[in-house]
């Protein structure tokens, strides 16, 4: 850093420049003073692009130098200008947004290209014919939400930018909110999508409406010949046999029922050498399916389910972990994988000498998820809250529960017979409001909440005043509910 400050007196204004923008990234004031003192410069270079990094980072001091000085540069910069001076609130960015700067025959100079693919569509911001950014979406999935009712769903299967030269232009932002309203206009209520927080495309999905819904962790264990001799007394854990197939697949639908996901994640329903299972006192708890592959030193843990209502599920997937590091051991692995699992795994899996592998540690994985139009969302899972509301104390309850976000809102209206019915807007005459911002609606429609917690931090706010049968309403229409495990969103 004191080298760069150095470069701040060079005689030379392009290396003040380069200096000045390396400083202030850092947070340095010291960077934008130089910049400024840069908007004189006789380098008509120099003047321009320290202009566009002040008006980038924030500092209005240099608008006035951009805008004058716009005309006379280059398309990408004009875009990039136009992206700078939106973010910073100058109403003037709107004549060099993309889809109005022109080229020297009046034609567009960006343009979107939506092509059709095999699972759903591609589209591309197109500069000049080049295609500067894409995202590739697959459609028409369904996410369950419990007892097998489902929300039409679609999943950003990657995003990203082509060349660097586009980069901090808006083209991504433009891309993925494009791709977001054709996925909408398709009938997709949701949207998912699997990022990094570490990633940059993080904080965009972030501005799109995308919340964290699954840590996507991945796990490893480097085996010894110990790990063969672990075993929890009373459990026996052994190999699939065909007279097992009814209680594990009665695992299989305890399991289906009550996590969230996209289906394309359900376990298989065939059981074969891969299956290994667990017992206690004759009666199976507990099921995995893993992977093994030809010259491959790793075991993956394709799939692992302890039932629900066993009091010890700690012993129990101790046993079944257990059982896996034996079967791959003697498959000659030296490694076990295991993506994605179950929140209440993570204390067991580092008890095991588990550890995060070096891409969670790096990028910190992680599923989000989208609503783009709450009613929409809930009229499709509108059968799952009435059998939720019937089957709860609140069986017969003739009133309206309205969800007020900031774009998320709606109102569920339960009828004399228990039926629920939504409308487009959170009504301000509703029995109940539940007040709160877009990530906290967004984590309560999709059975990712703790309504007290919520309480407790001052995150939502409800009308009446939060008490013992509002919270006991809310976690029967939206009980917090695990995802899926298995395979990448």
């Amino acid at each position: 850093h004191s080298q760069l400050i150095q470069l701040l007196e060079s005689d030379d204004d392009r290396l003040k420049y380069l200096a000045g923008v390396a400083i202030t990234s850092s947070g340095d004031k010291r960077g934008n003073e130089a910049l400024v003192k840069l908007l004189k410069s006789k380098d008509q270079s120099v003047k321009a692009y320290s202009a566009l990094a002040l008006t980038s980072e924030g500092d209005k001091r240099g608008i006035e130098t951009l805008v004058e000085i716009l005309p006379s540069q280059d398309l990408l910069f004009q875009i990039s200008a136009g992206n700078a001076l939106e973010k910073i609130g100058d109403k003037r960015s709107e004549q060099f947004s993309p889809f109005n700067l022109k080229d020297d025959q009046g034609n567009p100079i960006v343009e979107i290209r939506t092509l059709d693919t095999q699972r759903g569509f591609r589209l591309s911001p197109m500069f000049k014919g080049e295609e500067t950014a894409h995202v590739d979406v697959r459609t028409n999935l369904s996410f369950h939400l419990g007892d097998n009712i489902s929300a039409k769903c679609a999943s950003i299967a990657s995003f990203g930018i082509r060349e660097p030269e586009y980069r901090a232009m808006g083209l991504g932002a433009i891309a993925l909110k494009k791709a977001c309203n054709q996925i909408f206009e398709m009938g997709h209520s949701c949207t998912i999508v699997s990022t990094g927080r570490r990633l940059v495309a993080y904080r965009l999905y972030c501005q799109m409406g995308f919340f964290d819904r699954r840590p996507q962790t991945r796990f490893e264990k480097y085996l010894d010949s110990s790990d063969a001799d672990y075993h929890i007394l009373g459990i026996l854990a052994r190999d699939y046999k065909d007279s097992d197939k009814d209680e594990v697949l009665k695992l299989r639908e305890q399991y289906c029922l009550t996590n969230v996901g996209p289906t394309e994640s359900l376990p298989e329903n065939q059981f074969d050498e891969r299956t290994k299972v667990i017992e206690k006192d004759g009666k199976l708890i507990g099921y995995a399916i893993v992977n093994t592959y030809p010259y491959d030193p790793t075991a993956e843990i394709e799939f692992f389910h302890i039932d629900n209502n066993l009091q010890d599920k700690k012993n129990a997937s101790k046993a079944l972990l257990a059982s896996i590091h034996k079967y791959a051991l003697s498959e000659g692995k030296t490694r076990v994988m295991f993506y994605h699992s179950a929140p209440y795994l993570k204390n067991i899996l580092y008890s095991m000498e588990y550890d995060l592998d070096a891409s969670m540690r790096r990028h910190e994985w992680v599923g989000m998820f989208r609503i783009a139009s709450l009613p929409v969302f809930l009229r499709e899972i509108s059968e799952l809250l009435t059998l939720r509301i019937q089957r709860s104390a609140h069986a017969g309850w003739q009133g309206s529960f309205a969800i007020n976000g900031d774009r998320l809102k709606a109102t569920i209206v339960f009828d004399k017979d228990g039926v629920a019915n939504v409308e487009d807007s959170a009504s301000p005459k509703a029995d109940l409001i539940f007040s709160a911002d877009d990530r906290i609606i967004t984590a309560l429609a999709s059975s990712d909440g703790n309504i007290w917690e919520w309480y407790r931090q001052n995150l939502m706010t409800t009308k009446p005043r939060f008490n013992e049968r509002i919270r006991d309403i809310l976690e029967s229409l939206f009980p917090t509910m695990p995802c899926m495990s298995g395979s990448w969103w």
